[in-house]
């Protein structure tokens, strides 16, 4: 068998992204509306625009790093396909 390959950067990229995601929305649920004008929020701000990016770009790499090699196969709609996408229902 095959031994696995951990990124362990793509594991810490995707940990970081989910705390950021979670002070996002707790930030935007209790900051208290004349804080949001302090200019320390505009750069806040800006950082969590990077969330949602950042979270697309890691599961696209854990997704090819995932497939193995079976990309082409997987643009021609074979049986790799299927069978990944069967992966997915489970």
């Amino acid at each position: 068998m095959k031994e696995k390959v951990r990124y362990v950067s793509a594991d810490l990229l995707r940990g970081l992204v989910i705390i950021i995601m979670i002070e996002v929305h707790v930030f935007n649920a209790f900051l208290f509306p004349e804080l949001r004008q302090s200019g320390w929020f505009s750069v806040l701000n800006f950082i969590n625009g990077l969330v949602a990016p950042s979270f697309l770009f890691v599961s696209g790499f854990a997704f090819q790093v995932s497939s193995g090699g079976k990309l082409d196969e997987m643009r021609k709609l074979s049986k790799a396909f299927w069978k990944r996408l069967q992966e997915f229902s489970r």
